[in-house]
């Protein structure tokens, strides 16, 4: 989905999920009237109050805490879905689901009582519940389908923010159903002295998970009172419930069959040192022709400077450049090793957390698409990737075809994701670059060029196996790349280019291709071979782009590269390869009238 890659407009759509029907049985459904009276019976409002006070956070166990925290937002989006307003007011935010249609909200009220009288969640255990714990999660997954399908009616953008909110509550329900209606969460009968169970059954973990970052990655943890918050928050404490099962069975003599995976710590050292590391072999290597200049460290005064003399530096003006040494203290890069999977399954959920990744050589390709999977999954295809073609090196350091048969096969990447925004956990090992914070020219073609000043760098990860690609094209910021493990091949060449570099128009289904070359680097060097149904370029076209001056390097890991703003770059992964972007600019954007930003007089 478009909304899946940010900022970049060079993502292709993926297809609409097929839907069923939604077909609700009246004989299921409470009517509207007993609503209020139904929530107030099962847990009046006044109770999510004492279910948050800290000193019963401290008492409870984590099973404990989780069904109450699933019983407060059940019955908070129950309420909110039968509030009555005549003409909403505020933001599309704080309107919330009350700008959706009164179908709508009917519907996801049903759900939430129908949840809520789960029998988990009655005061007496005993009530029976409105239909089969079963065929309820059937219905709230038709109604997230239904729901994400209206997803497609706009451009992500402009997405109305009440259907992802919607999105976003109907996955807590789901949620809740899941922990609920588990054979694990069962009380104990009356005569029997054996205490209940603390998990869900390993498959129930994953669905709930898999719910979550759902409502995370496509709906944005949409809604000021629970959203986002109470996503991390459910998340958070499946977890704890999970270490607390864990350390309930190694106090156990009898263990169950199937114990959920976690993978949370590292050796019985305390260190990650002695855990198995990415393979670090690499594809190929080329020669560097045309390097770019390395600095070892430098200081934002420096670095500065250098902004500051901008066009007087050249024709070219700002050049990138790398940078050594930056990294060295990084928690990724020293105590919290990203180059180990085992630290990354630990950060993860054991591996669980859902992320969406590119399948495909490139996004320009024809055979291109998009995928949620989890991340164990991802680290998976890392090391045992379906990988282009095998190849060997000319001694002019040219990559060419070998003569054998092997199917080239798309590899799966993470790119341009806001991966710690969704696990902020990842965040607390990188720090952000003190150059991050100088202040830096504007794009040197045209000021409309620019975009509004970020009070924050942009970070984005990109995480795959050796043989990713990254097409030619350029990007709206300025551009600090931080190789954390493995290895890349990165091209730059100069804005001035621009029109040289053939920039695509339109595609086929209508997404704005401009800020991507025409030229694919990988096949006009004879590393890659010409994509089904592309067509070879021009040979004149070929001849000028031949004779462009172009800068290289290979980022190791530990280096950062600086990437003026508006110049075109090529990226192939050499290796296993995990990078972080942080984009920034200046306060030079001009608006559609013509005004600027304060510093642009």
């Amino acid at each position: 989905m478009e909304g899946w890659r940010g900022e970049k407009s060079t993502g292709k759509v993926r297809p609409i999920p097929s839907v069923r029907c939604l077909m609700l049985s009246m004989s299921q459904a409470v009517q509207p009237e007993s609503y209020h009276d139904l929530w107030v019976w099962f847990c009046p409002p006044s109770s999510v109050e004492s279910i948050a006070s800290p000193t019963m956070e401290a008492m409870r166990s984590p099973r404990d805490a989780l069904m109450d925290k699933c019983k407060a937002t059940v019955t908070d989006i129950g309420l909110d879905a039968h509030k009555s307003s005549n003409m909403p007011t505020g933001s599309p935010a704080e309107q919330g689901l009350l700008a959706l249609p009164k179908e709508a909200l009917e519907t996801l009220g049903r759900l939430a009582a129908d949840t809520l009288a789960l029998r988990a969640f009655s005061p007496t255990n005993s009530l029976d519940p409105t239909g089969d714990a079963l065929e309820l999660l059937e219905r709230l997954d038709r109604e997230l389908d239904w729901t994400y399908k209206k997803f497609y009616e706009f451009v992500y953008q402009d997405l109305p923010y009440c259907w992802r909110q919607l999105y976003t509550d109907l996955s807590l329900l789901k949620l809740s159903c899941l922990v609920a209606s588990s054979p694990q969460y069962d009380p104990p009968s009356p005569a029997s002295d054996a205490p209940a169970s603390t998990l869900l059954s390993d498959c129930d973990l994953n669905k709930a998970v898999e719910t979550l970052d759902k409502a995370l990655i496509l709906a944005g943890g949409a809604g000021i009172t629970r959203g986002r918050q109470s996503v991390e928050c459910f998340l958070q404490l499946l977890e704890d419930a999970a270490v607390d099962h864990t350390k309930s069975d190694n106090d156990s003599e009898s263990r169950p069959s199937k114990r959920p995976r976690l993978d949370n710590g590292p050796s019985c050292s305390g260190s990650w040192d002695s855990e198995r590391s990415f393979p670090r072999s690499r594809i190929f290597e080329p020669d560097l022709r045309h390097p770019v200049e390395t600095f070892h460290q430098i200081s934002m005064q420096k670095f500065q400077q250098y902004m500051d003399e901008g066009t007087s530096r050249g024709p070219n003006g700002l050049l990138p450049f790398v940078v050594k040494g930056l990294m060295n203290d990084w928690p990724a890069m020293t105590t919290r090793p990203w180059r180990k999977p085992a630290y990354l399954l630990s950060r993860t959920f054991g591996g669980r957390r859902l992320v969406p990744v590119e399948v495909g050589r490139t996004y320009v390709d024809e055979d291109w698409g998009q995928e949620l999977i989890t991340f164990r999954e991802l680290l998976d295809r890392l090391e045992c990737p379906e990988a282009p073609k095998k190849s060997e090196v000319r001694d002019d350091g040219i990559q060419k075809k070998t003569t054998e048969s092997i199917d080239p096969k798309p590899v799966s990447y993470l790119a341009q994701h806001e991966l710690f925004t969704q696990l902020p956990i990842l965040r607390n090992d990188i720090p952000t670059p003190d150059l991050c914070y100088t202040s830096p020219p504007p794009h040197p073609l045209s000021r409309e060029l620019d975009k509004p000043e970020t009070p924050l760098p942009l970070i984005n990860a990109w995480l795959g196996p050796a043989g990713t690609i990254t097409p030619l094209h350029t990007d709206a910021y300025h551009n600090l790349l931080a190789q954390v493990v493995g290895a890349k091949y990165v091209r730059l060449y100069s804005p001035h280019d621009t029109e040289a570099l053939c920039p695509r128009g339109e595609d086929d289904q209508g997404i704005d291709m401009h800020n991507t070359s025409a030229f694919d680097v990988g096949v006009i060097e004879g590393w890659d071979e010409l994509p089904n149904g592309e067509e070879a370029r021009d040979e004149i076209e070929l001849k000028e782009f031949r004779g462009l001056k172009y800068w290289e390097c290979i980022l190791e890991e530990g280096d950062m590269l600086y990437i003026p703003i508006g110049w075109w770059h090529y990226v192939r992964s050499l290796s296993v390869s995990f990078s972080v972007s942080f984009w920034w600019n200046g306060d030079h954007f001009i608006s559609n009238d013509g005004s600027a930003g304060e510093d642009s007089a």
